[in-house]
């Protein structure tokens, strides 16, 4: 799978971490469902943390089609309403 992290770049995702990836995802919808601000602000950081450490960036010179997009770690909760979707940030 390859992630972009908006303002990161992108990664490339093993197919054995996007299940971590997803249930991250998870956490994220329940925190929004809760209207949890600081919750669903903290899961994006572990999100992004997450893609940045299991996955392997991919070069600058190149330029793959993203499987999902994650938005930049300063977003604020209410951009971050704004681009989820009903299943979250993570297609599936």
């Amino acid at each position: 799978m390859i992630v972009r992290v908006q303002g990161s770049g992108q990664y490339k995702l093993a197919d054995s971490a996007v299940g971590g990836l997803n249930s991250l995802d998870s956490d994220l919808l329940t925190a929004v469902q809760r209207q949890d601000a600081q919750g669903a602000t903290a899961t994006l950081y572990k999100m992004i943390e997450f893609v940045q450490t299991e996955g392997e960036a991919v070069n600058d010179d190149e330029l793959l089609p993203s499987d999902a997009i994650l938005p930049p770690d300063d977003v604020t909760y209410d951009e971050l309403i704004g681009v989820l979707r009903a299943d979250g940030l993570i297609p599936g």
